[in-house]
């Protein structure tokens, strides 16, 4: 029987994003509507790659420009764009427990409009038996 304690875990959280013509989104402006499958994302192994991936229902000219974090306690890695830019990973060490505030840049390339999601991940380590 294969130890699953060398598999790296990875975590992919889907965000959805759809343009709300009728102002009925959750953005500060109105005019987006964003979500993320799982909506909290809880992470209890250490060196978990998280990757942020834009639905196949989001636009194709709506894409990942950034992504900023409260961790002041370097428990994320530095954050990699894919070439499409439709997806962000990066590595959350999870060494100690923490809820860390993140926020998603996703750029509008049809209006230039920058929108600004908010995920939160809940770090919850392991205790060993």
């Amino acid at each position: 029987m294969a130890n699953n304690d060398s598999v790296p875990a990875e975590l992919v959280i889907e965000v959805d994003v759809q343009a709300t013509p009728n102002f009925g989104g959750n953005t500060p402006d109105r005019r987006y509507l964003y979500s993320f499958s799982p909506d909290v994302s809880i992470v209890r192994k250490s060196s978990t790659l998280m990757v942020y991936q834009l639905s196949k229902n989001t636009r194709e000219d709506l894409v990942i420009s950034g992504i900023y974090t409260n961790d002041g306690r370097y428990q994320i890695g530095p954050p990699q764009i894919a070439a499409d830019a439709r997806s962000v990973s990066f590595t959350n060490r999870n060494s100690q427990q923490m809820l860390i505030n993140v926020m998603l840049q996703v750029t509008d390339r049809t209006s230039n409009s920058l929108i600004h999601a908010d995920p939160q991940v809940l770090n919850e380590p392991e205790v060993p038996d």
